[in-house]
């Protein structure tokens, strides 16, 4: 199963897209879209865009769950307490540079998840969003299981 933490931004959008993609190689063909509704996209908003995935979803027989959750006091806080306890699980997050901060990650809700141990995490910056699609078939190829079992047998 992979997990997308998904804010409502244009660059989750894409995340969501590409983990579509990745999904769609895997045996477990699960994707479980987690919202926080943090009050900076109206809920209506975010509801639309997951819906408008459904068909994304449909086309690469992908298994798609999304959740809105509600705020709280901390993002990090409802993100991990709706994140499933799999280990075999990838989640994969988007994350920015702060401006001022030279640590990529420092500060961030990506650098918490990451520190959660609960799954294996992937966080991706995404800077132009779209530009991945023309990489994406040579990343799971390289990337993909049984090209590697065959490339040692």
């Amino acid at each position: 199963m992979i997990i997308l933490a998904h804010d409502g931004s244009i660059y989750s959008d894409w995340m969501a897209h590409y983990a579509r993609h990745m999904v769609a190689s895997e045996n477990d063909r699960r994707l479980l879209i987690l919202n926080v509704l943090h009050g900076r996209v109206k809920a209506g908003l975010v509801e639309a865009k997951l819906s408008q995935g459904q068909d994304s979803s449909q086309h690469f027989n992908v298994d798609t769950h999304y959740e809105l959750l509600p705020g709280g006091n901390s993002v990090h806080r409802s993100l991990r307490q709706a994140i499933p306890h799999d280990h075999a699980a990838l989640l994969v997050c988007g994350t920015h540079v702060k401006p001022n901060k030279k640590d990529f990650l420092a500060s961030t809700i990506a650098e918490k998840l990451l520190r959660m141990h609960l799954c294996l995490v992937l966080a991706l910056r995404l800077v132009q969003p779209g530009l991945l699609e023309t990489l994406w078939s040579m990343t799971l190829f390289f990337y993909d299981p049984a090209m590697l079992a065959g490339a040692t047998a």
